[in-house]
């Protein structure tokens, strides 16, 4: 009988840069860092039914390291609306490598059309309503111009 569980609360993000017929130019992954902001949003959210969801996804240009304490982006570029969330295909019941323990995985898709974002991003970050930043990342510069679409796929598992 187990007697303990931790939550280990970890994030992923792809980035998918298409051309206008849909061809995924570049595509890169990385883990990302759940800051002390978003964890506690997340703590909140058991205590205050006053705090919203995540809502929105912002990239930027910066470059500094992610650390605990970081409340925003380094150089925000754009900040867009996260796709409504539908809960048979973005909420998922996934089990741990061992296979002993069940978790549940929410995807998170957002897009920067071909008009936004038109700069070299290097880092992105989820946010709610009431702008707490849920996590951040760092990554590979992704040359984004209005010949491309940015798909950006954010996998949390709790």
């Amino acid at each position: 009988m187990k007697t303990s569980e931790t939550l280990d609360m970890q994030g992923r993000l792809t980035l998918q840069l298409c051309d206008a017929a849909g061809r995924v130019i570049q595509r890169q992954a990385a883990p990302n860092h759940i800051v002390l902001s978003g964890r506690d949003l997340v703590a909140r959210m058991f205590v205050l039914g006053d705090l919203k969801p995540i809502s929105h996804l912002a990239v930027g240009r910066g470059t500094q390291a992610v650390t605990p304490a970081d409340t925003k982006l380094g150089a925000e570029v754009t900040r867009v609306a996260i796709k409504p969330l539908q809960l048979d295909r973005d909420l998922l019941e996934i089990s741990t490598e061992d296979g002993k323990d069940k978790r549940k995985k929410v995807i998170i898709h957002a897009e920067l059309g071909f008009a936004q974002g038109n700069e070299t991003l290097t880092e992105a970050a989820l946010f709610n309503q009431n702008g707490i930043m849920y996590n951040r990342i760092v990554f590979a510069p992704v040359q984004k111009t209005q010949d491309f679409v940015l798909t950006l796929i954010w996998e949390i598992t709790f």
